[in-house]
């Protein structure tokens, strides 16, 4: 499903979304995020879970 991430990297991706969030609102921007659209191929059913799982 989805790729794993070392927990450095995902420190260094969440900085990256809270500084440009940060940047625009000190330019009197609204800030502003883009989130992954959902579709069928990227969202599993996980059998054991008996739940659909997002990756």
């Amino acid at each position: 499903m989805s790729a794993s991430h070392t927990p450095e990297e995902t420190k260094i991706a969440l900085h990256e979304v809270v500084t440009e969030m940060y940047d625009k609102i000190v330019k009197g921007e609204p800030p502003t995020m883009t989130l992954p659209v959902r579709t069928k191929n990227n969202i599993g059913f996980d059998k054991s879970l008996g739940v659909y799982k997002y990756g």
